[in-house]
């Protein structure tokens, strides 16, 4: 993965980029969490599912803007959604 190109991001980024770790789809961080892209959600967001031996917790970040509506109806989605479609079979 390449630092973006210019601004602020690129001069932080640049100044720690021999301690930045990518990941890819899918990959386990540190053998203890899996990562997902959720593609139908903004660009970067991404699933988090922490397992050891007494279960697993999954965090979702910022996808459930709305706790009365999205934890109980995730398929509806929102507006911020770049896949609505994929983004509430996503949220499942």
């Amino acid at each position: 993965m390449q630092l973006p190109a210019g601004g602020y991001a690129a001069k932080f980024l640049g100044v720690i980029k021999d301690r930045l770790k990518f990941f890819e789809d899918g990959d386990t961080l540190f053998d203890l969490f899996m990562v997902e892209v959720l593609k139908g959600r903004t660009p970067g967001n991404t699933l988090s599912k922490f397992s050891n031996s007494g279960g697993d917790l999954i965090y979702m970040g910022d996808i459930s803007h709305n706790h009365a509506l999205l934890l109980e109806h995730p398929e509806w989605g929102v507006t911020f959604d770049t896949d609505f479609t994929l983004a509430g079979k996503e949220q499942r």
